[in-house]
């Protein structure tokens, strides 16, 4: 046997056992005249049975024009490499391959035949669609993740604006227009029953025309023909999906829900110690399926609603009581610092008891440090004063130890969820200021849990300063970071409640940037004139405070 016999049966045993199908056509017939195991185990055709047989029985029939194209521009020189294309398998079932062409030519330099060489994408694609579907999967998690936290976060702030929330008018508000925030509704109504259980007071809307308004003043609970009337009779939440769903079971009030927008309709009852206590109602644009998830946001809600308003109902009750413990819970009168100007004001809402869940100390460290102390207690009256005494006497305990802001409002969190209470209606939102006077102005170490951080100003700029942390009472692990703040001399910090920023005139807020601006005007007053000036100004702009107010100023004293 000849060197090239040999070399041409090596080249064959190769192409036989390669992993790659590997076969051969006659060109321009496309006849095949060889087919490795390979394409056996790919195609399902034995050799026998597709030797002399027309590539066309594995080309699609969608297939057969780009198949020509390829073939003709091989003949002409252009070999194909990698091209990925489908071919079909003895049965029937497409296979997604990986084609490369190259041309045999003759004795004359024609071509007359054509090697083909394919890959099998099969599990390649299946790994890659697998790959996609589970980055798509990871895409729509982290949206919904993102979306939820949204949600979270909004719901957080209408949690904290209803514990705030000192008289049912203002429980309304909140839950009214917050609510439809949070819920993307178009249209909100909290209804509240009376006494009797006869009537659905209106209490508040959002969304509603004034025509609307006065239809749904007071809406008697036996009327048959009221789905927010049946919600109050039965203690049942009702779900539409559509507002035509709504018009069929209630045809008579058709016309109302397509004032307010239309669509589907959610309404929730407000459970009382026997009866139903009051209806919770939003309106959304378009048709709406009410999931799982959905439910259980608006009944979180309607149950927020539930305690605020109870809470709300009973604070005057407590009047007499919670006046006498408000004059305990708030210091005889500040401390002389050396070198340093400190000055405070604490005003009651107007519109409940004196005592609430604001409060506010100075206390001395011992080692020539002051901590400054401002909070805010979820709700008020006899709890809240409980729960503001002990967070007093807790945070000067810790202080009096040497604890840092940092510790102290974790030994605060410690006692509050030890204390047994419900996280979500037992908690504080508390900032700590560690001063530490100098010859030449002071130096801060500020931390807060959930509460708006303190302000300091200089040069006529206000820059909000503090570690943010979580609420007190709330999480056993919360951790509080500290910020050092350097106050030079003249320069004053500023601890506050939201009494202050939440302070509100026709339905808008006095606002954390108006009190920013009042602040960087009254740089160089002294600090008795800072907080003055700041209390008048809110005063000016919402009235009679509608919740406590408490804030602290403590202002190196400047050089002469």
């Amino acid at each position: 046997m000849s060197e090239a016999d040999r070399a041409a049966r090596r080249l064959a045993a190769i192409v036989e056992s390669s992993n790659e199908a590997i076969l051969s056509m006659s060109y321009p017939g496309r006849i095949v005249d060889s087919w490795n195991a390979a394409a056996e185990r790919l195609f399902g055709y034995r050799a026998e049975e597709m030797i002399g047989r027309h590539i066309g029985a594995v080309v699609p029939a969608e297939l057969e024009a780009e198949t020509l194209e390829l073939l003709a521009g091989v003949a002409r020189g252009t070999p194909v490499a990698d091209f990925e294309t489908v071919r079909l398998h003895r049965d029937g079932h497409r296979i997604e391959v990986s084609l490369s062409i190259s041309p045999m030519t003759g004795s004359d330099g024609a071509v007359n035949g054509l090697s083909v060489l394919l890959r099998d994408l099969t599990e390649r694609r299946r790994l890659e669609r697998e790959r996609e579907e589970l980055l798509e999967n990871e895409r729509r998690a982290r949206a919904e993740a993102e979306t939820e936290r949204e949600r979270t976060a909004r719901l957080g702030a209408v949690s904290a604006a209803l514990s705030t929330a000192l008289t049912p008018a203002q429980v309304a508000r909140v839950v009214v227009d917050g609510g439809s925030t949070l819920l993307g509704a178009r249209a909100g109504f909290l209804g509240l029953a009376d006494e009797d259980g006869e009537t659905l007071h209106m209490l508040g809307v959002h969304g509603f025309p004034p025509g609307l308004r006065e239809r749904y003043a007071a809406l008697p609970i036996a009327m048959p023909d009221s789905a927010l009337a049946r919600t109050a009779r039965t203690g049942q939440p009702a779900y539409f999906r559509s507002g035509e769903e709504y018009a069929r079971r209630f045809p008579s009030r058709a016309g109302d829900l397509e004032a307010v927008g239309g669509g589907a309709v959610a309404m929730l009852p407000l459970p009382g110690a026997s009866a139903v206590r009051g209806v919770l109602a939003w309106t959304f644009a378009g048709d709406r399926d009410f999931g799982a998830r959905e439910r259980a946001l608006l009944r979180t809600l309607a149950e927020q609603c539930t305690v605020a308003l109870e809470r709300a109902l009973l604070h005057e009750r407590d009047h007499e009581i919670a006046a006498t413990l408000q004059r305990s819970l708030l210091p005889r009168a500040l401390p002389a610092i050396p070198g340093v100007e400190l000055a405070a004001s604490y005003r009651p809402a107007s519109v409940v008891a004196e005592v609430g869940g604001d409060l506010y100390d100075v206390v001395d460290g011992g080692d020539g440090s002051w901590t400054l102390l401002v909070g805010d207690v979820c709700g008020k009256g006899i709890d809240a004063a409980a729960s503001t005494g002990m967070i007093r006497h807790t945070a000067r305990a810790a202080v009096y130890r040497g604890a840092g802001p940092a510790d102290v409002l974790g030994e605060v969190n410690g006692a509050m969820l030890r204390a047994g209470g419900d996280p979500a209606r037992d908690f504080a939102t508390l900032a700590a200021a560690r001063l530490w006077p100098g010859r030449a102005g002071a130096r801060a170490d500020v931390a807060s849990a959930g509460h708006p951080p303190p302000l300091a100003l200089r040069g006529g700029r206000v820059r909000a300063v503090g570690g943010l942390g979580p609420l007190a009472g709330v999480y056993a692990d919360a951790a509080y970071p500290v910020q050092t703040v350097e106050l030079a001399a003249g320069e004053p910090l500023i601890l506050y409640t939201d009494g202050i920023t939440e302070a509100r005139a026709d339905g808008a807020v006095y606002g954390a940037d108006r009190l920013a601006a009042l602040i960087g005007r009254l740089d160089g007053r002294p600090a008795d004139a800072l907080v003055a000036a700041v209390v008048d100004a809110v005063t000016a702009y919402a009235g009679a405070p509608g919740d406590d107010m408490a804030i602290v100023c403590v202002r190196p004293a400047p050089a002469g």
